[in-house]
């Protein structure tokens, strides 16, 4: 009888000491302190790199457009027709206004 109530106690100290490190374990891995900074620092570094190089390419792909278009745009209109074209709209629209 003895025998077998000490196996009981004896099992059962070691269980909850299992219990007790395990849960100390985690609580110690969850603490603030032992947050990876320089981990988090160089994550930080390295999404800031690849923002500002994504800025970088966005703008180089923009600049690229506006100068394909300004060199190939069919629809182009030189200075002298984009002047013509506001003296007509201003004659046409002083007669019309004229005339209501």
């Amino acid at each position: 009888m003895l025998k077998i109530k000490s196996k009981k106690i004896m099992s059962l100290t070691l269980c909850s000491l299992m219990a007790v490190s395990i849960f100390s374990t985690v609580i110690a891995e969850a603490h603030p302190l032992n947050a990876p900074v320089f981990f988090e620092t160089e994550q930080r570094a390295a999404y800031r790199h690849e923002h500002r190089m994504e800025r970088e390419r966005m703008e180089h792909e923009r600049e690229r457009r506006i100068e394909y278009a300004r060199h190939h745009d069919s629809s182009a209109r030189s200075e002298g027709e984009v002047i013509t074209a506001r003296i007509v709209g201003a004659v046409v629209g002083a007669i019309i206004a004229k005339n209501t």
